[in-house]
């Protein structure tokens, strides 16, 4: 991922806590909205048991850093909002798919 953008294909997380963390992001900044979305979030906060806040994955991706299972980070916050938008929704799935 980098400082590239990455193709939205491959947009992933390589952790749940930053899937939630991204999650956060994009509810709090209305990229994402409804219960929906919400939801997915308070599970996969579930599924880390613990403080939140405790994990790096999670912290980071409540300030839009998308962390990847390589270590690569990229910054949702630095792009245009509707490829953030398209990203939130893919990471969305991303987190159903972890449930």
């Amino acid at each position: 991922m980098g400082g590239g953008l990455p193709s939205l294909g491959s947009l992933s997380s390589g952790s749940t806590g930053n899937v939630a963390g991204v999650l956060e992001f994009c509810v709090k900044n209305n990229y994402l909205s409804g219960a929906g979305a919400e939801s997915v979030k308070d599970r996969l906060l579930g599924k880390l048991g613990g403080a939140p806040a405790s994990d790096p994955g999670y912290t980071d991706g409540t300030r839009g850093i998308l962390t990847g299972a390589d270590g690569s980070t990229f910054d949702l916050a630095s792009i245009k909002s509707q490829i953030t938008r398209q990203a939130c929704d893919k990471i969305l799935s991303q987190g159903k798919s972890l449930l």
